[in-house]
């Protein structure tokens, strides 16, 4: 019995609607004001583990996976964000470094959203 028989990936549907599709316009010009957008390519880091955030990332087109890596050097994958998501962001709730890396896993257009917009929309919106 193969994998596949045991969990059908292929039958999965693994694209999100974003976060942000509900947000009022007005907060969604304020978390966006000073956005800046890169293209990764695959395999290059958005971000390292115990980097300090200055800013999330909203994953615009492509996906990226979050990892940890141990001390033998294997990347243990804990997340994998498609379109529509934001990473990033718990460093920035918590006040402390990331706690694992995020790459791309494929060319993807990502914008980098500063921490103060960031922090700003969440007080201001209601959501």
């Amino acid at each position: 019995m193969s994998i596949r028989d045991l969990f059908p990936i292929d039958k999965w549907d693994f694209k999100s609607q974003s976060v942000l599709s509900d947000l009022p316009k007005e907060d969604m010009t304020v978390l966006t004001a000073h956005q800046s957008i890169h293209v990764y390519s695959k395999g290059e880091f958005i971000f390292r583990a115990g980097g300090y955030p200055s800013g999330i990332f909203f994953i615009i087109s492509g996906m990226a996976k979050k990892f940890k890596t141990d001390k033998e050097g294997k990347e243990h994958i804990i997340y994998v964000a498609n379109a529509g998501e934001l990473i990033g962001y718990h460093a920035i709730l918590e006040e402390d470094r990331y706690p694992d890396s995020a790459a791309a896993l494929e060319e993807s257009k990502v914008g980098f959203i500063p921490k103060e917009d960031f922090l700003e929309t969440l007080q201001r919106s209601p959501f």
